[in-house]
């Protein structure tokens, strides 16, 4: 696995890293809408550090996140 990454999209910005997978393909989980890259950035690491701690529960904190953020819809690719 890697750490987070920092994308720009259009006038916003997004965090991406991969998580564990099960049946062999990557998965990765990204959310965006994030004003600043730094905020951005402290998203996605502190996602990604809750991911690392907690593995499964991961998904109950991850909406914690999106509430205190007020953010959009987070997506996991297969």
């Amino acid at each position: 696995m890697a750490s987070v990454t920092i994308q720009r999209r259009g006038k916003v910005y997004q965090y991406k890293f991969e998580i564990a997978s099960s049946d062999g393909k990557r998965k990765f989980v990204n959310k965006s809408g994030f004003g600043t890259k730094a905020e951005a950035q402290e998203a996605g690491n502190l996602a990604y550090t809750e991911y690392q701690k907690a593995g499964i529960p991961f998904k109950l904190t991850i909406e914690k996140i999106l509430e205190k953020n007020r953010a959009s819809d987070i997506f996991i690719y297969d």
